[in-house]
Order: structure tokens, then sequence, then C-alpha cells
């Protein structure tokens, strides 16, 4: 993954351990279904990444994809761009827990709380304090 996160040619946007999402086409060397290669998921014509593992956009097909680590119904988060400027986003799903004494799976409704985080990029805010944009952090 360092190959492609340190080429001066390449912006990339997000990475995390299997996937990057980088702002133009790579060589068709990079892209296939053979070991080592690149699978081509999605081009995206607008897309907002709140974390690790945390992103919702839009694909150029129209089509609208959410991945949230973590949490069972992402597509039913339509909202993506009103994340970026909310503390938390209060989500509820259901999830199965198992008891030990019993060696049965109970599903329980369960809270799962939504935060933009900094772990991987910082914030750029305009002049009202509202997220506008990201920045990677860049070390030397």
């Amino acid at each position: 993954m360092s190959n492609f996160k340190n080429r001066e040619n390449i912006n990339l946007y997000y990475s995390d351990t299997d996937s990057i999402f980088i702002d133009r086409k790579l060589n068709d060397e990079w892209v296939g279904d053979r070991m080592g290669q690149f699978k081509l998921e999605n081009i995206f014509k607008e897309i907002v990444f709140l974390g690790p593992k945390i992103y919702a956009g839009m694909t150029s097909d129209n089509e609208y994809v959410c991945k949230v680590k973590g949490y069972k119904n992402p597509k039913l988060i339509n909202f993506f761009k009103k994340w970026l400027n909310r503390s938390t986003l209060e989500l509820s799903h259901e999830n199965g827990f198992r008891s030990l004494q019993t060696s049965e799976i109970e599903i329980k409704s369960q809270l799962y709380n939504l935060t933009a985080t900094e772990n991987k990029r910082s914030f750029i805010r305009d002049e009202n304090n509202l997220i506008i944009d990201t920045h990677p952090f860049k070390f030397e």
C-alpha cells in the first residue's frame, strides 16, 4: 500500500488495510483478479469519509454506497453530507448476543453512535466552524 500512498502523481483520499481511494485510474497492470492486484469496486463522484472504515457516497452510476464498520444496516443512512457537522449521530440496529450460561443467542436492539474522527485526516472548517473539507496528515 505504501507504494501508492507515497506517489507524487496520485492524490490519496483514504486508505485502510486493503483498499485505497484515489483521484485517478490505476494502470491496468494493477487492477484485476490476480493475487496482488486491486479490485475496482466503485468510481465515486461524491464521497464523505468520517473515519476509519466509515464512508458514504454517490457513484458515477448514481448508486448510493455506505460502509460503517460495526453497523449492520448502513444502507439506511442516506444523509451522508449531514454527518459532517454533527458531533454524534445515534443509530439503532439489532445485534446478536450469546449467553454463556444458556448457550443461546438473543437478538437485542443496540445503539450505535456514529462520530466523525480525525484519526486519518484533519478537518478544515469554514468561518462558521462547519467542516468543509479534510487534509491528510503529513509526517516528515
